[in-house]
């Protein structure tokens, strides 16, 4: 199969979805196709990091008002307006195979931010690395950090799942130590 016809068949998907997988050239790949805001949450949680994942030749700023899409394949993820660039890293001397598995194609809502609800108890947020809502459920006992979580496709769900738990009287449980707090706790305690 050639390039065009493949960038024409992921661009028919995306005329209608928002999120699907595919296979090129023996690799999976999960793409989200996102808004504005979207790339918005992701730069102000991310930060300096998000820079990094413009790292892949053909990558470039990204313009927000063209379609935007994210991209997980290989242990690694990547921004990009340009359905070509995802193509370009996965190519093999100019020869491809393609399939697109269309149980994964979705059109999943636009998520709109809200200010939380003081009174919840549970702090639910997206997990771009994910892409999905994640509530967390157990905190580090040394250093605050969030060490457990229960995931969710939609922000509606893990609020109402939220909210249940506080109804509950449920709270978030402290737990033992987290890896890294732990060892900087062993580094400090050798130390002195």
């Amino acid at each position: 199969m050639n390039k065009q016809t493949i960038l024409n068949e992921m661009k028919t998907v995306f005329g209608t979805f928002n999120r699907a997988t595919f296979v090129i050239n023996g690799t999976e790949i999960e793409i989200n196709k996102w808004n504005k805001q979207q790339l918005r949450e992701h730069l102000s949680q991310w930060g300096e990091k998000a820079i990094s994942s413009f790292k892949f030749e053909r990558m470039g700023m990204i313009d927000v008002n063209q379609p935007i899409y994210l991209c997980f394949f290989k242990n690694d993820y990547m921004i990009t307006n340009a359905l070509e660039s995802v193509i370009h890293v996965l190519q093999v001397e100019d020869v491809y195979s393609f399939t697109g598995l269309i149980e994964s194609y979705k059109y999943v809502e636009p998520e709109v931010p809200e200010v939380p609800d003081r009174s919840v108890r549970f702090e639910y947020s997206y997990d771009f690395n994910r892409c999905s809502w994640m509530l967390t459920m157990g905190i580090c006992m040394l250093g605050g950090c969030d060490t457990e979580f229960v995931y969710f496709e939609n922000k509606a769900d893990a609020i109402e799942k939220a909210v249940q738990f506080t109804n509950e009287g449920k709270e978030v449980i402290k737990v033992s130590a987290c890896e890294d707090c732990h060892q900087e706790h062993m580094d400090w305690s050798e130390a002195y």
